[in-house]
């Protein structure tokens, strides 16, 4: 393969891998646009015993997940294969929410651990969105706060949801 080619395919997954932790900031700083972006509108998922389209699922979880408290979403290990207009990217993700605790008394850290199984598509420009997801589950975790002095610390040195993160301001500041 010749270096231009090299570099071309260089340039496809890192857009691919840029796409993944666009949605996954999405989910982080709760907003829905950056969530739903990461899909074409006609995408299909299957995922957590759910089969139907994406755009469905997200906006599903993302009203389900409107009283959580925080959201941290990771991406590793991700591998991408690019054939023309379609690749085929496996991603490790952990995921961890604090939320209410049954019976709306106190808080639980939810932990889950699993895989994305993307085909993504590039449709009309150059942008890669996902056309079909599988999410595969490894491991889930319900347990106590182990940090439980983070809500005392000032909203300046803590996440937030859009637009409050000061991620926001700062993305402002080179617009």
């Amino acid at each position: 393969m010749a270096l231009d080619e090299k570099l071309c395919l260089l340039l496809e997954k890192q857009a691919i891998l840029e796409a993944l932790y666009r949605y996954a900031r999405g989910w982080d700083r709760f907003d829905r646009e950056l969530v739903l972006n990461a899909f074409h509108p006609d995408a299909t998922i299957c995922h957590a015993g759910f089969e139907g389209t994406a755009h469905a699922l997200m906006n599903m979880w993302l009203d389900a997940c409107a009283t959580r408290k925080s959201m941290t979403h990771l991406i590793t290990n991700a591998l991408i294969e690019v054939s023309g207009n379609t690749a085929i990217s496996e991603a490790h993700f952990f995921a961890h929410h604090r939320r209410a605790a049954e019976g709306g008394v106190g808080e639980k850290d939810w932990f889950i651990k699993g895989r994305y199984l993307d085909r993504f598509e590039r449709r009309a420009g150059d942008e890669w969105k996902i056309a079909h997801r599988i999410g595969v589950l490894d491991f889930e975790r319900l347990v106590d706060p182990a940090d439980p002095e983070l809500s005392q610390l000032p909203m300046s040195a803590r996440g937030s949801y859009r637009p409050a993160d000061p991620l926001y301001l700062l993305l402002g500041s080179i617009s």
